[in-house]
């Protein structure tokens, strides 16, 4: 089964733990074609977190004619 809900915690500070990643994960068919994180950004540069910078949907399918 294919997941398309991911929830990660982690480092959230120097000092703090919690939630890093809330990701929904879009498919076409077994392709992923979105990612997006309902969690709180974090700062933290450590946290290993998802980062959001762009629209994912758009980079994943540009990947994919790369190739």
């Amino acid at each position: 089964m294919t997941p398309t809900v991911i929830q990660r915690n982690g480092m959230t500070g120097s000092s703090g733990y919690g939630q890093i990643d809330n990701l929904t994960v879009g498919y076409d068919g077994n392709r992923i074609i979105s990612v997006s994180d309902a969690a709180s950004n974090v700062s933290y540069a450590f946290s290993h977190d998802f980062k959001n910078y762009t629209n994912q949907t758009r980079n994943m399918l540009m990947m994919e004619t790369e190739i």
